[in-house]
């Protein structure tokens, strides 16, 4: 089936949504990502260009097998009680750039956006509508508005904002007027994690490949003749409803893994939760907790050589110090690096014995 797109018209749905604005925020959709095992693996946002045809970012359904949309409520709040299940078929993909063309008819309203004549210049105000992570899944099914202004442009084509982005934004469209200036795609931050800015595809790009997609064939099945179900039945949460946010789902966020062991977690990216870097399991596995875990095997320390005849009465009769948790942490660090490399082993011992006061034996894992 052929793909048509009218771009100025508005949904017969909404007819009488005449502000631009509130139509875009009408317009922006949830779209969430499951794997061939039926998993949520993660999710996006997108927007309604013409009935039945959603715009996102291409890395917002790459990975995914099964896709589900959801529309935005006039609250302002993703509605749960309105989706549809799509399959990769009802996928089209720009490969030249990163936005991905969804075939998906809702029936419940819905917003359709309008175009801006000419892409934005430097200076010019925008904003961005969509779904950014707050934390848990449930705490981001509220629409969020940032608003900056077009900052520049890349030598790839993109054109940056200081407007703030940030996971799940991706898909959702940039406004100016009320009008969709382009597609929120991605954005920067330093060495530390501070924001520098985002970037958007033009909405010059973004219609070229609705023509493209518009001049082939959409590999679309017909709705009513589409019998699978996006998401499989798991032995938790309720079968009629897979996408309830309240129920305990495999894929986890940050702010999950935060709620569940504590402000020392974070989300391994598939899946799991585990400790950072510098915090560690508690007994029961239910907590992370500052600081390295103690070991239970601590290294011997090499003891000191027999002091020689110019040594002094009172540097013979002094005791080896107890060993300390750094010279634990440290020589069992050692052991497993250099163990039987008596080489290495030598010229690290050398270093330890100058900055520490202490060497690790070999041998003594």
């Amino acid at each position: 089936m052929a793909l048509t797109v009218v771009l100025s018209s508005l949904s017969p749905l909404v007819q009488a949504q005449t502000d631009p604005l509130v139509n875009a925020k009408m317009a922006t959709v949830f779209v969430a990502k499951f794997n061939a095992e039926g998993k949520f693996v993660g999710w996006g946002s997108g927007f309604f260009v013409d009935e039945g045809i959603v715009v996102t970012n291409k890395h917002v359904v790459e990975g995914g097998k099964y896709f589900k949309v959801f529309p935005t409520e006039s609250d302002e709040t993703v509605n749960l009680d309105c989706s549809k299940e799509l399959s990769l078929s009802d996928v089209k993909i720009n490969l030249d750039d990163d936005a991905a063309y969804i075939r998906a008819f809702l029936d419940c309203p819905h917003g359709v956006v309008q175009f801006v004549d000419s892409d934005p210049r430097t200076g010019d105000a925008l904003s961005v509508l969509g779904y950014p992570s707050r934390g848990t899944l449930a705490e981001s099914f509220s629409l969020s508005l940032t608003s900056g202004t077009v900052t520049g442009t890349t030598p790839d084509g993109w054109s940056e904002t200081d407007a703030y982005l940030h996971f799940g934004n991706s898909g959702g469209p940039v406004i100016s007027n009320g009008k969709v200036a382009g597609v929120a795609v991605a954005k920067s931050v330093d060495d530390q994690g501070n924001y520098i800015r985002g970037y958007f595809v033009p909405s010059s790009v973004v219609l070229r490949g609705l023509l493209y997609a518009n001049n082939s064939t959409f590999g679309y099945t017909l709705q009513g003749q589409q019998q699978h179900s996006t998401v499989k039945a798991l032995p938790y949460g309720e079968a009629g409803n897979p996408f309830n946010p309240l129920r305990i789902t495999p894929y986890a966020t940050n702010g999950d893994c935060r709620a569940s062991l504590g402000e020392g977690a974070e989300a391994t990216g598939y899946g799991e939760c585990r400790c950072k870097g510098s915090y560690h399991k508690n007994s029961d596995s239910a907590a992370c907790l500052p600081g390295q875990e103690s070991l239970e095997t601590p290294v011997a320390l090499l003891p000191q050589s027999a002091p020689s005849s110019s040594t002094s009465s009172a540097s013979q009769g002094r005791q080896l110090p107890p060993e300390t948790p750094l010279q634990i942490r440290i020589c069992n660090r050692v052991m497993k690096l250099f163990f039987g490399n008596a080489k290495m082993l030598s010229r690290v011992n050398e270093r330890l014995q100058k900055r520490f006061g202490f060497t690790c034996r070999d041998g003594a894992l």
